[in-house]
């Protein structure tokens, strides 16, 4: 069982854990055993909701089977390697249980206008200045 919340469990049925060759440190010992994790949930283990969330913010761990993918091979040792896979599957997971605040639309202040209107007019002046008189040759 994976614990994200009190009242939201993953059973260890819902969990595909599959172990890679790292990419990480290990030296001489990183080309021969599988330290790497990747860990895999189906998102229909998720409520739907949270699923939804998952695939709009997270569409490149998201497979074409509905399955979020999170993978960790920063580690030399396999299990702190599913450790730190599982930790960012929960960081992931509590990151979309609460539905995103509605923007809410503001003016632009008066200052930030002026502020822009005397850039634009530094910047015409540079231009200005390049381009010279009449009597240049350049």
């Amino acid at each position: 069982m994976l614990r994200i919340t009190d009242s939201l469990l993953l059973p260890d049925g819902a969990l595909r854990v599959r172990f890679i060759h790292a990419r990480g440190p290990g030296g001489q010992h990183v080309n021969k055993a599988a330290t790497g994790v990747e860990v895999r949930v189906a998102l229909a283990a998720l409520p739907p909701e949270v699923a939804l969330r998952i695939a709009a913010r997270y569409p490149a761990h998201v497979t074409g089977d509905d399955e979020l993918v999170v993978a960790a091979d920063g580690e030399r040792s396999q299990l702190r390697n599913r450790r730190a896979a599982e930790t960012r599957l929960v960081a992931m997971v509590l990151g979309c249980l609460t539905p995103p605040r509605p923007r809410c639309p503001t003016r632009v202040p008066p200052s930030s206008r002026r502020a822009r209107r005397v850039a634009k007019r530094h910047r015409g002046e540079i231009k200005r200045w390049r381009r010279g008189g009449a009597g240049d040759e350049g």
